[in-house]
C-alpha cells in the first residue's frame, strides 16, 4: 500500500439483513475478510446481529459473496451465539501455516461488571460456509486492566474491538477499553505469545497502561496509564484494527472522538521493533 484512497460508498452490502435467524435492522460491527478455498475466492462479512427468538442479546454471523460489495448470502444459523450478553465485534485474520482466527467481544466469558476478549480457529468450506475449527479461548478479561476502569462509570468495564496481528513469531491483540463516548477511551496491546489460544494474553507493558491514548489538555488518562499518543492527539481513540497490506507491511486504522463529538477515523503506519514481551509499536501517517 503505498497511499491511502477515499472511495465512494457502493451501498449496503447486506439489503436483506443479517439472515433468517437475526431480526430485520441493526446488523452492525462487520469484520471483512477474503479467502480462497478448493479454488474458489470468495469475501466474508462477520457480523453482529440480534436473534429472533431467545432472551435479548447480540450474536456473530457470517455471510459471503463472490463479489466485494453485493450478493452476500447470511448462513442460516450465528456463529458465536451467548446464552447471555453480546458477542460482537468480530474480527477475522490468517496466521501460521494459513490458519485463520476470528477474535470478538465474548459476554458470554465475562464475569459480573467486566468484559472479556475470545478467539476461535475457523474452517472454510468450498460453498462459501464457515465452521467453528476449535474450541473458544479467552484471550483477556478487563478486571485488572487499571485504565479500562479509570472514572468509567457506564456499569460494565468495557474492552472491545479486538483485532489480532502475528509477527515474528508472536501473537498480539490490539484492542479498545474504557468507557466509548469519553476522552478515556484508549487501544491496549496484549502479547499472546507463540500459539493464539494457548493460554491467556499479557497486557503490554503491564496491566496499568493503556498503549495509545489521548494526552490532553483537556480530560485524559493520568500519564502513568498511558504509554505512546498517537499522530494528531486526538481524544479517545479506539477501535483498532491492525492489518497488511499487500507489500505485507503492517498498517492501522483507528477512530477517535472530533470536536463535534462524533467518531472519525484515521489510517497510519504501524511500526514494530523488538518481539515478544519486549516488542514496541508506534504509528505514523502516511
Amino acid at each position: 500500500m503505498s497511499s491511502v484512497r477515499h472511495r465512494r460508498s457502493a451501498g449496503d452490502a447486506m439489503p436483506h439483513g443479517g439472515g433468517d435467524w437475526a431480526k430485520k435492522g441493526g446488523v452492525w460491527t462487520p469484520g471483512a475478510f477474503h479467502h480462497t478455498e478448493g479454488g474458489v475466492a470468495r469475501y466474508y462479512l462477520f457480523y453482529t446481529a440480534v436473534p429472533k427468538s431467545g432472551p435479548e442479546r447480540h450474536c456473530v454471523g457470517v455471510a459471503s459473496s463472490k463479489k466485494p460489495a453485493s450478493g452476500f448470502k447470511a448462513e442460516p444459523k450465528p456463529l458465536v451465539c451467548p446464552p447471555k450478553r453480546w458477542a460482537i465485534d468480530a474480527d477475522v485474520t490468517t496466521g501460521p501455516g494459513g490458519t485463520v482466527w476470528m477474535t470478538w467481544r465474548d459476554g458470554g466469558a465475562a464475569e459480573g461488571a467486566e468484559s472479556a476478549l475470545s478467539a476461535m480457529r475457523l474452517k472454510f468450506r468450498q460453498d462459501g460456509t464457515v465452521d467453528r475449527a476449535s474450541r473458544t479461548h479467552v484471550l483477556l478479561r478487563s478486571d485488572k486492566l487499571t485504565w479500562a476502569h479509570y472514572k468509567d462509570g457506564a456499569g460494565v468495564t468495557v474492552i472491545e474491538n479486538p483485532s489480532a496481528l502475528y509477527n515474528r513469531g508472536s501473537w498480539y491483540l490490539f484492542y479498545s477499553g474504557n468507557s466509548w463516548p469519553t476522552n478515556y477511551y484508549a487501544t491496549g496491546i496484549a502479547n499472546c505469545g507463540a500459539e493464539l489460544g494457548k493460554g491467556a494474553c499479557e497486557p503490554m507493558p503491564g496491566p496499568q497502561k493503556a498503549w495509545f491514548s489521548y494526552s490532553g489538555p483537556k480530560k485524559h488518562l493520568p500519564a502513568k496509564m498511558r504509554k505512546y499518543g498517537l499522530p494528531g492527539n486526538k481524544r479517545g481513540p479506539g477501535a483498532m484494527d491492525v492489518y497488511r497490506a499487500r507489500d505485507g507491511k503492517p498498517w492501522v486504522t483507528w477512530n477517535y472522538l472530533s470536536d463535534e463529538s462524533k467518531r472519525k477515523s484515521r489510517t497510519g503506519r504501524l511500526s514494530i521493533t523488538g518481539k515478544g514481551s519486549s516488542a514496541d509499536f508506534k504509528v505514523s501517517l502516511p
